[in-house]
This record gives structure tokens, C-alpha cells and sequence, in this order.
């Protein structure tokens, strides 16, 4: 639980979800392209627009088939945010078709273009996430990391998901505080303020870390739960004042 309040805790706002605007039928939905997607590249929609219709639909893939990789993108990005929305909604009980069409436009694309940013942090996801592929956290982190040293400021979320996997642990990927600072001080030296914030705060965050980890292991071993808590609470409002003088 623990790794949960620090995730949220160094990594307000984070958001990977797309609009509805409307539906051609039961199957197809069109969304806008999703906040990160926009964050990176506002222009998206102006050169890349999504198909409003199922023939626009056919001629975009026509173009991807013949290796444009703009025409690539789009399709991933049109059938990947359809994807995203129906795994939340059925709470990734199964797999959406549209997960497997993304997938297949998302690797035509990384063949041809394999240092796209978006892309790498996209496919990040989906490994993550088991969207239309067999979850792998450790190939996952590769192509975040891929995903931030070439995108740097404009696509922070993908060093934001590195970060905390090597601070936290994350499934089979081990925790490494070592990590994790020279992390946080290469994405700092790209000159973003909030890794610069983290540098300056390293002592805080390990602090708040050991704190939250001892408060689980007191639950753990048995402890009142209220009273574990409340213990960790004056031990941060401690440190607090103290950091403040």
C-alpha cells in the first residue's frame, strides 16, 4: 500500500485518458487524442486528424500500409485510446479487438521509427498494462526510459513511471534507491523543475519512505492499525518542522 502514497505523493495529476466526442456504431468510438499525446505535440490534431468516417478510416489505413508513419501513428492512437477506455470499463477483464489493432499500427510504426518518443512510452504502457500484449515490467521500463531520455520535458510522464518503479519496486522489477537518484538527477539535468524539486528534497523523500515503511511493517507485525498511523504522522509532522527551520 505503501508504494501506492508514494507514487501519488511524487506524482500528482497524472492522467492517461481520451474524450468521447462521437460514435459511428457499437464497436467504434472517436476520441480525441489523449493528454499526454497533447502535451507532447499540440499539433497532433491539425496534421494528424483522426477519421471521422469509415471511409477517411480506410484511406488512413491504406497510407499506413504503404509506410507512412504519420498514417501509422494516428491509427495506433485512434484505436489505442478505443482500447484504453473499454479495458477501464471492464476493469481489464478481457482484451478490446481495438487493443490488438493498436498493437499491430504501434509495431508497424516502431519498425520503421524506432526512436519515436510517443510511441516508446505508448508501448510502455501497454506492456505494463497487458493491452493487447503478454505484460512484461521489466521490457516495459526499457521503453520508458527510452521514452524520456528522447522526449525529456515534453513527455515527463514516461520519466515519472521509471522513477517510480526503481523508488518503489514494481512487480518483478527490483527497488533501487541507487537508481532511482541518478534518475532523478539525469531527468533534473534536462533542466525540469519538478526533478530538480526532488533533488533538493532527496533527504525528505527517504525519509517519507522509511516512515511509510515502517508504519506497514508495525501493521504488519500485528500493531493497532489507527495507532501505527498516528505514530508515522508525528514522525513526518517532526521532520517537518524541523526541515522547515
Amino acid at each position: 500500500m505503501y508504494k501506492k502514497l508514494i507514487f501519488l505523493m511524487l506524482l500528482p495529476g497524472f492522467s492517461l485518458c481520451a474524450y468521447s466526442e462521437s460514435q459511428w456504431n457499437n464497436n467504434i468510438t472517436v476520441y480525441e487524442y489523449n493528454p499526454i499525446e497533447l502535451r507532447y505535440d499540440p499539433a497532433l490534431p491539425e496534421y494528424a486528424p483522426y477519421p471521422k468516417n469509415k471511409n477517411e478510416l480506410a484511406s488512413l489505413m491504406n497510407s499506413a500500409e504503404r509506410g507512412n508513419l504519420t498514417s501509422r501513428y494516428t491509427l495506433f492512437s485512434f484505436y489505442y485510446n478505443n482500447c484504453y477506455h473499454l479495458q477501464q470499463l471492464s476493469g481489464n477483464t478481457g482484451i478490446s479487438e481495438h487493443c490488438n489493432t493498436a498493437v499491430y499500427y504501434l509495431e508497424a510504426l516502431l519498425s520503421s521509427d524506432p526512436e519515436n518518443p510517443l510511441a516508446l512510452f505508448h508501448y510502455g504502457f501497454i506492456l505494463s498494462h497487458a493491452y493487447g500484449k503478454e505484460k512484461d515490467m521489466k521490457n516495459a521500463i526499457t521503453y520508458y526510459e527510452k521514452a524520456c531520455h528522447i522526449g525529456r520535458n515534453r513527455l515527463i510522464s514516461a520519466c515519472d513511471f521509471v522513477f517510480s518503479a526503481f523508488l518503489n519496486g514494481e512487480e518483478n522489477i527490483d527497488k533501487d534507491i541507487d537508481k532511482a537518484r541518478e534518475h532523478v538527477a539525469t531527468v533534473a539535468g534536462y533542466g525540469n523543475k519538478k526533478y530538480q524539486k526532488y533533488i533538493d528534497n532527496w533527504d525528505y523523500i527517504l525519509f517519507r519512505i522509511n516512515t511509510e515503511k515502517e508504519v506497514n511493517n508495525c501493521i504488519e507485525s500485528g500493531g493497532n492499525t489507527a495507532e501505527c498511523i498516528k505514530s508515522g504522522n508525528n514522525k513526518m509532522k517532526k521532520y517537518n518542522v524541523k526541515y522547515e527551520k
